[in-house]
């Protein structure tokens, strides 16, 4: 990964990058993605396995369905 916050252009040259030049010399320009978290950072995580000690502010709430069902037969498993 690149050390850096958002996303940044890579200037790829000939190699084992998944660049294929079409002339000879020829850069490709790409968007990827840097691999730094800081504070502003917003994750999507899923937790899979709870342990026993709750973390605070994370698994010691429940948070209640913001939207609900589209459609009316719907709503008694809602």
């Amino acid at each position: 990964g690149v050390l850096t916050y958002g996303h940044v252009y890579l200037l790829l040259s000939k190699g084992p990058s998944r660049s294929q030049p079409r002339r000879t010399g020829e850069r490709k320009c790409k968007s990827i993605c840097g691999c730094t978290v800081d504070a502003n950072s917003v994750l999507n995580v899923i937790i899979v396995i709870k342990v026993e000690k709750d973390i605070p502010g994370l698994t010691d709430t429940t948070v209640p369905h913001c939207l609900g069902p589209k459609r009316a037969g719907r709503m008694t498993n809602f």
